[in-house]
């Protein structure tokens, strides 16, 4: 993942590989603070996350953060910085380079009990 993406940018991004639609809310808890889009005032967040570029939290090897998606049933992310590299070969980023099994739907309404 290029590092100059923003947490916007980083969040469509992740619409994308679940296949989902941003119809709902999200947030990323980022060292204790909260970032993401206000909608209507509906939720008050540290910053806009569209401005906010990766660089700026000087993530090290091994440092994560959450993203949660949809308020009703709280899809959490896990997001891990796990290697720094320069980019050595040509090619589109961002890229997936693992994962198997299908994504949940957009709607599904979260995990039975």
């Amino acid at each position: 993942m290029p590092e100059h993406l923003t947490l916007g940018q980083l969040h469509h991004v992740i619409q994308v590989v679940m296949g989902w639609a941003k119809e709902h809310l999200h947030t990323f808890s980022i060292r204790g603070r909260r970032y993401g889009e206000a909608h209507g005032g509906i939720l008050q967040f540290c910053t806009v996350a569209n401005e906010l570029p990766l660089t700026a939290f000087h993530f090290r090897e091994h440092d994560g953060f959450v993203c949660v998606y949809d308020f009703n049933v709280w899809w959490r992310q896990e997001i891990r910085m796990e290697r720094r590299m320069l980019r050595r070969q040509p090619g589109q980023l961002p890229r997936c380079v693992a994962g198997c099994g299908q994504c949940p739907p957009e709607d599904i309404g979260g995990i039975e009990r």
